[in-house]
């Protein structure tokens, strides 16, 4: 493959996201995928995990970052941004990088994509070149992030067709899609025993449940708790208006309908993960960490091994979450209905956002949900390591003065129940889950993130 210089054809375009719940990682990975299908190599990076100093040495770059609080940068972003922001910097240390961003935000908010209106001006004051007009996902938008993601990723198509001669004139859309290869290849096995390497989510600190009190009168119709978590030993301090980030479960009915609706044996073992020959000599130079070549969920997954697939999906896996375009898209190749294969073929196409958006977004159906209507579509496991996001943390507001009590963490909670835009039932992962945990039949560890 040709390239404008070396650095791409070697480890290609690198694609740096800033996300607070995971969604920027999601469109980074939406984009990766069409520049693969235009024969051009990329590398996905959060951008508290990329080199900054190398980023005077790159011919192309692509930016996406969502906006948190009142136009502030996401957590993963702060690090990046603060070395951007250095003033000694010249004017002209990014003159030979060529640059598109894209953001993510709420357009009923007055800062909407704050983050990336700074991010792209500040690149250009240092001498970057923007490739396109910036993209604004908006969650306002008739068919959310996506009504303005197609049309910015043809934009960038074009843009970059003018360095790379061989995609020029190519109409994304024409191009014939095909089942690309897992990115992670995983070994099943029987053991007995229990999972013994659980809580593997980096940075987050281990927390006692002490207790959990509904403050509601039990008839009242909703369920407000006081839930308290013991921080002994863990070293964490909070100042007033600071969040406390809980790493949830899902509940046993939802993983055993998703067992079953996969006919998966959830009481087998994952003993290894590692990513596949095609991923690491497709797109990279076999050197990377291994965080660079499998999914979060296969990652947080891998670290956990052997790992009881319960288990497994109990803690990584997103089962509740709202599928995006991307899940139709993949689901489609192992449709063997030729009406289910076509109907989620349309759900990934431009054509279909509108439909996809009303039928999945705006009615909250969950990965469980969409299984269940498209029946003929059973992916394999290596696959649904992708297609199925990581289980993200959830934000509480603490109650509680830190100069008080020291030792403990507060949260009043409300757990969430409300039907859907169809009329079905929906529940908050992390507040129902909560709900049910009793301190007083045993000891409750819980990950938790303490953030500003």
């Amino acid at each position: 493959m040709e390239s404008s210089g070396g650095w791409i054809s070697r480890n290609g375009i690198p694609i740096l996201y800033g996300t607070q719940t995971g969604t920027a990682r999601d469109v980074s990975e939406e984009i990766q995928r069409m520049l693969r299908r235009l024969g051009l190599k990329s590398r996905v990076f959060a951008m508290e995990d990329f080199d900054i100093t190398t980023l005077p040495d790159q011919q192309f770059a692509i930016f996406v970052c969502s906006t948190t609080g009142q136009g502030e940068v996401p957590d993963n972003m702060k690090k990046f941004w603060r070395n951007l922001l250095n003033r000694r910097l010249p004017a002209s240390l990014l003159s030979s990088l060529h640059f598109a961003a894209f953001g993510l935000g709420d357009s009923s908010y007055v800062k909407f994509n704050y983050a990336a209106k700074m991010l792209q001006n500040r690149l250009v004051q240092l001498g970057a070149t923007p490739l396109v007009r910036r993209g604004d996902g908006d969650d306002q938008h008739a068919f959310g992030l996506y009504g303005d993601l197609f049309p910015w990723m043809k934009l960038l198509a074009g843009a970059l067709s003018e360095y790379f001669p061989s995609i020029r004139g190519i109409n994304i859309d024409d191009i014939p899609q095909e089942l690309p290869p897992p990115r992670s290849r995983l070994a099943l096995d029987q053991i007995s025993g229990s999972t013994q390497n659980l809580l593997q989510f980096p940075g987050a600190s281990a927390v006692r449940l002490v207790s959990n009190v509904r403050i509601t009168a039990p008839e009242w119709e909703q369920d407000v708790r006081h839930v308290v978590f013991d921080t002994t030993g863990s070293n964490l301090s909070h100042n007033p208006g600071d969040v406390v980030w809980i790493q949830p479960k899902n509940s046993n009915e939802d993983v055993a309908r998703f067992g079953k609706l996969l006919n998966l044996n959830l009481d087998s073992w994952i003993t290894q993960i590692v990513p596949t020959a095609d991923v690491s000599n497709d797109r990279f130079t076999g050197q990377e960490n291994i965080s660079d070549l499998l999914p979060s969920a296969a990652l947080s997954i891998a670290r956990s091994c052997p790992v009881r697939l319960w288990d497994a999906v109990v803690n990584y896996l997103d089962i509740a979450g709202t599928p995006k375009r991307f899940f139709f898209e993949m689901l489609s190749y192992f449709a063997t209905d030729d009406l289910q294969r076509d109907r989620l073929r349309f759900f990934a196409s431009q054509q279909g956002a509108e439909e996809m958006y009303d039928y999945s977004i705006r009615s909250r159906r969950s990965y469980m949900d969409v299984l269940a209507d498209f029946s003929s579509a059973r992916p394999p496991l290596e696959y649904l390591l992708e297609m199925i996001p990581l289980l993200q943390p959830r934000p509480f507001s603490i109650s509680s003065a830190h100069s008080l009590r020291p030792n403990e963490i507060h949260v009043s909670m409300v757990v969430v129940r409300y039907k859907s835009y169809i009329n079905r039932v929906k529940k908050g992962v992390c507040s129902n889950w909560l709900a049910t945990l009793d301190p007083s039949q045993g000891n409750i560890i819980i990950p938790v993130w303490v953030k500003k």
